[in-house]
């Protein structure tokens, strides 16, 4: 049995729109068996402080109501407390964690990308619009605030 973080009310929102992870002061409380390997045990709903769930657990996340968000890994020294790796129930991501993930890397689409080139792209289309201001003698407020078609890289994303 996998641990359980609960969120704050209303702390959902982000994670449905595919924010990747769980900040400390988000969590309301973690429920987890007093002895993990004894599903008798007792549930023990404690505080992120005073929760004794071992950094680099799995954990399943879960709204304030209940309503399960994703898994993922749970690392409570740092501010990122959760990396969420899906939205999966833990038991099916640790039966074959290597398949798991090859499934996830090959399920993307032709129109996936990833960080770097998204970040890339994004930062030639700033050059590009940088050089287009430089060039023009009076420079408004709008003008600083949006990308024109001009401005965009002549290339696709891969």
């Amino acid at each position: 049995m996998f641990a359980k973080v609960f969120l704050n009310a209303k702390e959902e929102k982000e994670i449905q729109q595919g924010f990747p992870w769980v900040f400390d002061n988000e969590i309301s409380h973690l429920k987890y068996r007093s002895d993990e390997k004894n599903p008798a045990s007792e549930w023990l709903n404690l505080p992120l402080k005073d929760a004794e769930v071992a950094d680099g657990s799995l954990v399943e996340v879960f709204t304030k109501a209940g309503g399960f968000l994703g898994s993922g890994i749970l690392n409570k020294k740092s501010k990122i407390t959760v990396r969420l790796l899906g939205n999966d129930h833990a038991d099916r991501i640790s039966e074959d964690r290597e398949k798991y993930f090859e499934k996830r890397v090959n399920a993307h689409d032709k129109d996936f990308a990833n960080a770097r080139e998204v970040r890339n792209y994004f930062e030639e289309t700033v050059t590009n619009q940088a050089n287009r201001l430089s060039s023009m003698e009076k420079v408004s407020d709008t003008d600083i605030l949006e990308f024109r078609l001009e401005d965009l890289p002549k290339r696709e994303l891969r």
